[in-house]
């Protein structure tokens, strides 16, 4: 949120490095190693909301500094395509929806990753697909 109510005049923030790797390390997959003790199920849970909230917060310092959204439009894109929650899914069109509109000629050419969103097997993602694409 700091990033978000700098000036908002000023073209790009520079963030610290350790900003961006410590958020980008909480959408990281994880691996079965990590989850022994706890059920699955659970942890899956736990980890889908986390890694939601994740690629929000990393989409939000993308906002505020282009070439940061220039190296993370294609993890969002690959998160978009083949991601297996619903939630991160859905998050990270909300956050490519923004891009298109902060930085249209970097995230443009990934609207197609987007309306594919349209035949998602979660109706809650195709429902807010639609409203993005129709705004």
């Amino acid at each position: 949120e700091i990033v978000i109510q700098q000036d908002e005049h000023m073209d790009e923030v520079n963030l610290p490095n350790e900003v961006v790797q410590a958020v980008q390390a909480f959408i990281q997959p994880l691996k079965a190693s990590q989850s022994e003790g706890q059920s699955p199920g659970s942890v899956e849970v736990m980890r889908s909301k986390v890694r939601a909230h994740a690629f929000t917060t990393l989409g939000k310092l993308c906002l505020r500094n282009k070439p940061l959204t220039r190296k993370m439009v294609p993890v969002f894109i690959k998160e978009l395509r083949s991601g297996t929650s619903a939630i991160v899914r859905n998050n990270v069109l909300v956050i490519l929806c923004d891009m298109c509109r902060t930085f249209t000629d970097t995230v443009d050419g990934q609207v197609d990753a987007i309306t594919s969103c349209l035949r998602d097997e979660n109706e809650i993602v195709r429902r807010h697909s639609l409203m993005i694409l129709i705004q």
